[in-house]
């Protein structure tokens, strides 16, 4: 990882995950389609948009036979076009809630190439991350 690699200067929480990865394209074509791509990949249900940074919705998680409903809120956060882009997921179910903050950042990666950092933080343990 290079030196100043912002990725790795998040603050607190417990590193939940982190991937590395390359795509053939441009970082302005990544930069452009990454927030759409974030919330396509997330297997969520009756979404509300709130604003352009934030959105709630239902994320159904199965567990074995079972099927468990949880309230999320997304909120982007921390955003430096063309670099990084931050966003911070809270998950509540009954009297209980955990937040996880997941960062991308963007690198040169050749011709047309461009590197993807992402890294997941558990920002306050709730225990339900860890279900997740």
């Amino acid at each position: 990882m290079p030196q100043d690699d912002p990725i790795t200067d998040l603050p607190g929480g417990r590193v939940l995950a982190r991937v590395d990865y390359e795509i053939a394209a441009s970082r302005e074509r990544v930069w452009d389609l990454l927030p759409a791509t974030i919330i396509q990949c997330m297997p969520v249900e009756q979404m509300d948009i709130l604003d352009e940074s934030s959105f709630n919705a239902m994320l159904k998680v199965t567990m074995g036979f079972l099927t468990v409903p949880f309230r999320i809120r997304v909120r982007a956060a921390d955003i430096q076009p063309m670099t990084s882009l931050g966003t911070r997921v809270t998950v509540s179910k009954g009297g209980f809630q955990s937040s996880l903050s997941v960062s991308y950042s963007l690198f040169d990666a050749g011709e047309e190439r461009t590197r993807i950092s992402s890294i997941a933080k558990e920002d306050n343990p709730g225990g339900l991350m860890r279900l997740l």
